[in-house]
Parts: structure tokens; sequence; C-alpha cells
């Protein structure tokens, strides 16, 4: 069994996502030692781009990375909501519900560039497939596939949406949310040059969102109500330009700079919202804890502000178990508001009755400037670390 130097506060961490990275660094920035398992041999480049909120803008600054993403990714300042016929629902400017802060959009392996290269001093171990903890007195013990096993002080469970970690902890089982789609980036659009502008554009039971990069590409989703979640893996290009084809202009620009192979399908599952997110040594972080629908465009966000709180945690309190309920303490009703507006977000296009969606979308358009901007107000706020 591999154990820790004496004179060291061992962490070991599953899962090498943004979750996981994230919180590598926080906890090394506070004197721990960090040892971080990835069952992938490799990390590789993939999946499209994420929108980070000033919120997550801010948790990058706290783990040191803030300068180098904004020397990364592309500025997000405008948002706006539109119907199918691209008639205004609402729009807002992110430096102003944000007292001047912005948003940013990088793509998913920027930000993984960006977290590998602030890995200092931390070790991590590929190709080792995480299956389950034990705890013991003084700490815990994780087992792994080829049967080996290590001592950890600490154990941070960043394996993802279906950890059997985060089952047994927070008995927050995972299900699907009844729609999915396809995601991509795109080559430059011709006509469509960068304006740091997001839109989305919802209609009956499909939505599609288009994003400013770097270089005028765009990052583009389309979502649509589905039965099961094989679905999205049978939508084609062709499909996407047959839905769209009478949608705005960029719209169905983003989706002809798009080669078909760069289609990325998902199907949107999503946990309740949680009642833990500890047990003794061990701590959730990311999907982990709060695998969340996408609607708010938070779920890398609140990764990210989870690293930052367990920092903030460990610089408060040595002690594992301290430590955990700090972070759980500062952590849950912050996470548990996100969730749930996350859900909420999908009930205008994929969950109201069609003969509710008129009258849904105009209660929306009267709202929007006080109720809507005042929650994204909210959200847009890193909470204070210690709760």
């Amino acid at each position: 069994m591999a154990k820790p130097g004496s004179k060291q506060r061992l962490a070991v961490i599953a899962g090498a996502g943004i979750a996981g990275l994230s919180a590598a660094i926080a906890l090394r920035r506070e004197g721990w030692e960090v040892w971080i398992f990835e069952k992938a041999a490799k990390i590789l480049p993939m999946g499209a781009a994420l929108t980070l909120w000033p919120n997550a803008v801010s948790a990058m600054d706290a783990l040191g990375l803030g300068d180098a993403l904004r020397a990364t990714a592309q500025p997000l300042d405008h948002v706006r909501v539109s119907s199918q016929c691209g008639k205004d629902i609402g729009r807002f400017q992110v430096a102003v519900i944000a007292s001047g802060a912005t948003a940013y959009l990088p793509t998913r392996a920027e930000l993984q560039q960006l977290l590998l290269e602030g890995l200092t001093g931390c070790q991590l171990n590929l190709g080792m497939e995480f299956l389950h903890v034990t705890e013991e007195a003084g700490g815990v013990i994780l087992h792994f596939k080829d049967g080996s096993s290590t001592f950890a002080n600490m154990f941070i469970a960043a394996d993802g949406i279906w950890s059997a970690t985060s089952r047994d902890v927070s008995g927050n089982a995972p299900t699907h949310a009844g729609y999915g789609g396809v995601l991509a980036l795109s080559d430059p659009a011709p006509g469509f040059p960068a304006k740091a502008i997001g839109a989305e554009f919802w209609g009956r039971r499909e939505r599609f969102g288009v994003f400013d990069l770097k270089d005028s590409r765009k990052y583009w989703f389309y979502m649509k109500n589905e039965n099961c979640s094989t679905e999205a893996g049978e939508i084609t290009r062709e499909f996407v330009e047959g839905r769209m084809h009478d949608w705005p202009a960029e719209v169905r620009a983003a989706i002809a700079a798009t080669p078909s192979e760069r289609l990325i399908p998902f199907s949107i599952h999503a946990k309740p919202l949680p009642k833990r997110l500890s047990r003794g040594r061990v701590i959730l972080v990311g999907d982990a804890a709060h695998a969340m629908e996408p609607n708010m465009g938070q779920g890398a966000c609140q990764a990210l502000e989870d690293a930052v709180t367990l920092g903030a945690a460990a610089r408060r309190a040595a002690d594992a178990m301290q430590i955990a309920e700090l972070y759980e303490r500062a952590r849950l009703r912050r996470v548990r508001t996100i969730v749930a507006m996350s859900r909420q977000g999908s009930l205008m296009v994929h969950r109201l009755p069609g003969f509710l969606a008129g009258p849904a979308s105009m209660a929306m358009r009267l709202t929007f400037d006080t109720l809507a901007l005042r929650r994204l107000r909210s959200m847009f706020e890193l909470p204070p670390l210690d709760g």
C-alpha cells in the first residue's frame, strides 16, 4: 500500500477533470500533498467550449490562473435570448450585471490545459481506475482496479456524474432529464465575426445556442426533447440543418461552418438537490457532488467554486474532517440553489405543455429585466469562501 511521507498531509483525488484538477491546485496552494488518480491512460483534448461566468473567473483568480484565462479565452460581453424567429425574449450585458466583470468562453481543451499547467507539485497518476474507498482511523484507503490501494488523510471524489462514492455518500443518483442533442466547434463562419456575443434561440421542444470564439469560430449546441438517452447519437449535421432551415442566419452559418465529424452527441442527466457533500474524510466535488442541467451554464463554474472553497477550508483547518465540515457548510446552500435554477431553466422549452408556451414567453419578456436579472446577479457573484 502506498503511503505519503510521514510529515505530509496527503489528499487523494479520483478524477482529472475540471473539478479534480482545480481541487488539486487549491489544496496544493494550502500546503497539502496531492495525488490525483485518473482512469484514462492519457489526458487528451476533448469537448467543445465552456462558459465561465464572473463567479468562475473570480475562482480562477483565486487559483492563480485568472490572468492566463484572460489571455487565452474569448470574452463574453453580451447575451440574448430570442424566439426561433429572432424576436427578443431578453438580453443583458455581463458587465452591467456583474459590476464590471467579464465572462470568458474557453474551449474545454484550453481550460484543461490551463489547469494542467497549474498542477505544480501535484502527482498525476494516469491509467488508474478507482473502485471504492474505505475509511479507517486517521484516514481512508482507496482501492483500484489493478488490485493496488493507497492510504490518504483525505479523499476528494471528482470522478463525475456516475461516481459510486457519490451514491454512497449522498444517495443522489442521476436521472435522464428528457432532452439532449449535439454540440460543436465550427470553423470560421463567414460574415459573422466575433463580437463577444452569446445567443440562444428557443423553439417548441428544441433550441439552439451559438457563442463567439476567437477567429470568427463558433461554439454551438442544438437540444431537443428525447424519449431515451440513445437518441442524441443519431443526430447528424443534416438533421440539425433541416430543423434550423428557417431559423436566424447566424444559426445556419454556424452549422454550415462545422464539419460533420465535429458534432459531439450528449444526453442530459442530472442529480436531485444534494443533501450532503461530505462524509467523514470523504468530500464530493463537481458532477460527483451536484451534476446539474446545463441551462445556466454553471457546471464548470460550480466545480471551480468547489475547488476554491475547499482550499479556503484547508486554510482554516488542518484536520480533514474539519475541512469537510467547513466545505459542506460553505457550499451546500449555494449548490442547491444553482441546481434548482438550472432545472428551472429547461421549463420554457422542454417541459411546459404547448398551450402554455405563448403565455410563459410573454411573462418572461415582462419579467426578464427584474426577476431574471436579479437571479443572474446573485449567480455571477462568488460567495464568501468561508460560508
